[in-house]
């Protein structure tokens, strides 16, 4: 766990969106919209510098991330959550809807990617009172 605490720490630049339900497969893809692993890009999400710190300190809760058992409730897309720095290591955390929380985590560093039913909303809390306007 060490060395993903080390990479998650490492990684400074926060971004927000809100995304499409479904990926979009890369055949399928247009060049004037943005994607995030695939699922393209609603609407950024702004957050204060307090909910954002907020949420990477979450994001790096070990607890919060199941691998075991996968719930089989469809994976439908809600939140896109981009963090990056500047050597281009970056993780991608796409979460699904609060009815089946999951999240499917995209990574430079490929031992933390993976699919996982999440352990609470707290994610999803953070992100909603952003998402509609402050």
């Amino acid at each position: 766990m060490g060395k993903s605490q080390d990479f998650k720490a490492r990684l400074d630049h926060l971004e927000v969106y809100e995304i499409d339900a479904f990926a979009t497969p890369g055949a399928e893809q247009s060049k004037e919209f943005m994607y995030l692993s695939d699922y393209q890009i609603i609407k950024p999400i702004a957050l204060d510098d307090s909910a954002a710190d907020e949420l990477k300190k979450v994001i790096s809760y070990a607890s919060m991330y199941n691998g075991e058992n996968i719930k089989s409730c469809p994976f439908i897309g809600k939140y896109g959550i981009a963090l990056s720095n500047k050597d281009e290591e970056y993780l991608h955390l796409i979460l699904s809807s609060e009815a089946c929380p999951k999240c499917q985590i995209f990574a430079s560093d490929t031992a933390l990617s993976g699919s996982f039913d999440l352990s609470s909303l707290d994610m999803h809390t953070i992100i909603s009172q952003y998402s509609k306007g402050r």
